[in-house]
């Protein structure tokens, strides 16, 4: 739906399954508290490109290739209709640790 867009502000986070042991998260902390959702000064992400989350490889992730479970959580606002909600998408992320 070209009315439905993924908010800038707050912005998507990545959450790692607290159960892997391979990537540790280096994002900075959430904001505690969720703006205001102003249709007329809202600002939306561009879809067309990547969302980089900052991660690391954890000092006791094992050698080789694994996949890591986590999930990006996210806020999107319909235009048109004026609302918005919290999305979540599960992702799994390919990681070669050569270290």
């Amino acid at each position: 739906d070209p009315d439905v867009r993924v908010n800038e502000t707050p912005a998507p986070r990545l959450r790692l399954d607290l159960t892997q042991t391979v990537l540790v998260d280096k994002q900075a902390p959430a904001s505690s508290q969720v703006p205001d959702y102003d249709p007329l000064a809202a600002k939306y992400l561009d879809t067309a490109r990547p969302v980089l989350f900052p991660v690391g490889i954890a000092p006791t992730a094992p050698k080789g290739e694994h996949e890591v479970k986590a999930s990006v959580v996210y806020f999107y606002c319909s235009t048109r209709e004026a609302w918005c909600r919290r999305g979540t998408a599960d992702v799994l992320i390919p990681v070669i640790n050569v270290f």
